[in-house]
């Protein structure tokens, strides 16, 4: 019955004002339902108000209309404006007639300001509820200002208000109330499939993103690999290379400048290809791990200090199951630095142990450097390391405290560890 009433257009489940529709046609129905037995009621009980018979005969039409209006109107919003436009003033009319300020018909008012808002748009709404609010102004106005005005309307709600103002009362709040459950279900509905969406899309995302760092580590991978081979193995050639002219030239009439020359490239071929090592290293996605970062530094000072009768030390307090993962633009600064802090403890501290520490504490991951040495004067001391290590701990946000005195040096970096990495 209620598809039938409904526009074919507006039938299919799929439109946007389907449901609209669809309440919209129950509600006149419902409305329509009431209207005819209240109507003969009010006939019946009170045959010489002629005036509200007559209102009521005008309202009980429009809504008739309203009713058929919705097969042949597509836009439902028109529908709406046309019943809102031509019900105010039957409605207005019963409300002057049956009581002014104290009538019972105010609550259709209600009504058409509800529907409105729902239906058609919320500045409908407020400028129905201005011209409401000036026609209770003017009610109120004229019950004060003409006394037999008054007595009027308290003698037609003493003689009319039984029946009449029960049943419109009931109707209207049965109403009412049934709209908003109607729209209530609709909003949890709408927000169910908002949130369902918003997973779908958010899992959607992940998935995206898990596919991205995917092929990065794989692009990673594979740049470090080309990167070894290519780059790692062109320097060592180099080095070895130097090293065979160098010997090749000791016996013969070689210039010490050329000497020199050789000696230089073969200093420098090491040291780029030890710098190349690292690069390597840190492009490649299995070292973003802070356990790698730690097995790899573990190993450095292991392979360093053993070769200057310094005693090296590690300790670690994570346990090797935990994945944690760093920046890896971090992981390489914090490698950088530890090496440093390692080179200048084997040429300045005069120690005989050092000890590297691995914790994590407070959400940041704690690396700590001890060495047994002379110290230094942090004001007096301004060499380029150290202020190589304050400069890159304060650009990429790594925590570096420096504690040192004639006992020996603790170098201690927080390492932000960024939630996304876990």
């Amino acid at each position: 019955m209620l598809r039938f009433l409904i526009h074919p257009t507006l039938q299919n489940p799929s439109h946007p004002d389907y449901k609209k529709a669809l309440i919209y046609t129950w509600a006149m129905c419902t409305i329509g339902a009431f209207l005819i037995p209240y109507f003969i009621y009010f006939w019946v009980a009170y045959p010489e108000d002629t005036i509200k018979n007559s209102t009521n005969l005008i309202f009980g039409g429009l809504f008739i209309a309203g009713i058929y209006l919705g097969r042949y109107v597509q836009k439902i919003i028109y529908i709406i404006g046309f019943i809102a436009l031509i019900s105010y003033p039957p409605i207005m009319i019963s409300i002057y007639h049956t009581g002014g300020i104290y009538s019972v018909e105010v609550v259709w008012i209600f009504v058409c300001l509800i529907s409105q808002t729902i239906f058609i748009d919320y500045r409908v709404g407020i400028i129905g509820g201005i011209f409401s609010i000036i026609f209770y102004t003017y009610l109120f106005y004229i019950e004060h200002a003409i006394p037999e005005k008054e007595a009027r309307y308290k003698e037609y709600i003493l003689s009319h208000s039984n029946i009449n103002n029960f049943l419109t009362l009931t109707f209207v709040t049965v109403l009412i109330l049934s709209l908003l459950i109607t729209f209530a279900r609709s909003l949890t509905a709408a927000n169910k499939k908002i949130e369902e969406l918003s997973k779908d899309k958010i899992q959607s995302l992940e998935n995206m993103l898990e596919e991205k760092t995917t092929e990065l580590s794989l692009i990673r991978q594979s740049l470090a690999k080309d990167f070894h081979d290519e780059m790692g193995n062109k320097l060592a050639s180099i080095s070895i290379l130097s090293q065979a002219i160098a010997l090749q030239n000791v016996d013969s009439n070689a210039t010490p400048e050329t000497k020199e020359m050789l000696h230089s490239i073969n200093i420098h071929a090491k040291e780029l290809y030890e710098g190349t090592k690292d690069f390597i290293w840190s492009i490649d996605f299995k070292h973003d791990y802070v356990l790698e970062l730690y097995i790899y530094l573990r190993e450095f000072g292991e392979s360093f200090f053993s070769k200057i009768n310094i005693n090296f030390l590690s300790e670690c307090s994570i346990p090797e199951e935990t994945i944690m993962r760093i920046d890896p633009i971090v992981g390489r600064q914090v490698l950088f630095i530890c090496k440093e802090i390692m080179t200048n403890a084997a040429k300045h501290a005069t120690c005989d142990e050092v000890k590297l520490q691995l914790a994590f504490i407070e959400g940041f991951i704690v690396l700590r450097i001890t060495d047994n040495g002379c110290g230094f004067d942090l004001i007096q001391v301004q060499k380029r390391g150290l202020n190589n290590m304050l400069r890159r701990s304060e650009k990429y946000k790594i925590g570096l405290d420096i504690d040192t005195n004639k006992q020996g040096s603790v170098f201690t970096l927080k390492i932000p560890l960024p939630t996304q990495m876990w």
